[in-house]
């Protein structure tokens, strides 16, 4: 997910490479789909900057629409949470 204006949002897909040094907001670790994305983003040696983790997807697209950083959600959270008003 990205908000509104971001930079990457004008591309019509993003690799792993498009996050690097990107404030990032996680779930927790403990999170299997964390694990899953940060597994990939270490076997393409990409590193984000952390500024959250939270247990809650919900709360990541809040935080994404507020301008917070940018992250990678599962498509229905995605869809059920626009991020244009």
């Amino acid at each position: 997910m990205l908000p509104a204006g971001h930079p990457l949002a004008a591309q019509a897909t993003l690799t792993p490479a498009d996050f690097q040094g990107e404030n990032y907001i996680s779930l927790s670790r403990t999170d299997s789909y964390r694990q899953l994305l940060d597994a990939l983003f270490l076997e393409h040696q990409v590193k984000r900057r952390m500024v959250v983790e939270t247990h809650s997807a919900a709360s990541i697209c809040a935080m994404v629409r507020a301008g917070a950083g940018i992250s990678v959600v599962n498509p229905l959270t995605a869809w059920t949470m626009p991020i244009a008003a």
